[in-house]
């Protein structure tokens, strides 16, 4: 089994892929709210939100740093995890990559 690490951006990570999410992960459960008012796990989708308008206004403000959103873990049984022809089977990641894709 190979591991590959490596910083990409969300265009370029999702852009073409098929990802699929196993059998085996839990079903999508991020919510909204009140960030101050509910634990973080209740609201992440306004957590999500927020610290995307937050880092919106950093780069507008001339900040030049990237977004981390956080690492994946995908196991790809049929080929190279590079190969955009490859199907991802997405580990770890999937309420984001899901949330990312809706926003």
């Amino acid at each position: 089994m190979t591991s590959v690490s490596e910083i990409s951006t969300l265009k370029e990570l999702i852009n073409g892929r098929r990802i699929e999410i196993p059998t085996i992960q839990r079903p999508y459960a991020w919510s909204v709210g009140d960030t101050h008012k509910k634990k973080p796990q209740d609201v992440a989708v306004t957590a999500l939100i927020e610290d995307l308008m937050f880092y919106h206004d950093q780069v507008a403000n001339g900040a030049s740093h990237d977004y981390f959103m956080g690492q994946l873990i995908v196991y790809v049984p049929d080929g190279d995890v590079k190969d955009k022809k490859a199907t991802w089977q997405l580990l770890d990641g999937q309420q984001r990559i899901t949330t990312f894709s809706l926003l």
